[in-house]
């Protein structure tokens, strides 16, 4: 019975390691040319992200800001692109349209260490790719 008690302890450990080394929970960024690209292929995506880019950008910082005020630790932005999307949704055999897939996406991107840890320290490059420090970008956006 010991050796069961043992077993149990080293099962529960092992979870408590992979939880950890778990990837992040990671919103999809669309850059600029990529979300152009997108919408060009499906308009029926700007009902989800509007067609502005710089609306999308300011709309993806306030739901990772709620996530993480909600208590959500392990927060990243997984740069996506149209062409990888596709052959996601190829290997996964469900059309772009599936309800989740783009979730889906996102966690594939953060599970291959395809993702910006969110959020970026101030004074660090911004995850939207301008260059600009955090603190000076989309961390000065109003919520």
């Amino acid at each position: 019975m010991a050796w069961e008690a043992e077993i149990t302890r080293i099962r529960e450990e092992i979870a408590a390691q992979r939880a950890a080394l778990a990837a992040p929970t990671a919103g999809i960024y669309w850059p600029p040319a990529e979300f152009a690209a997108l919408l060009r292929r499906w308009p029926w995506m700007a009902e989800d992200y509007g067609d502005d880019h710089d609306d999308y950008v300011h709309d993806l910082e306030l739901r990772l800001r709620e996530l993480s005020a909600s208590g959500v630790a392990a927060l990243a932005v997984a740069p996506g692109t149209v062409e990888d999307f596709l052959h996601f949704a190829t290997y996964v055999d469900r059309p772009p349209e599936t309800d989740g897939l783009r979730a889906d996406y996102a966690a594939a991107l953060a599970e291959h260490g395809q993702y910006v840890p969110w959020p970026p320290a101030p004074d660090a490059a911004c995850w939207c790719g301008t260059g600009a420090a955090y603190a000076r970008c989309c961390g000065a956006l109003p919520g």
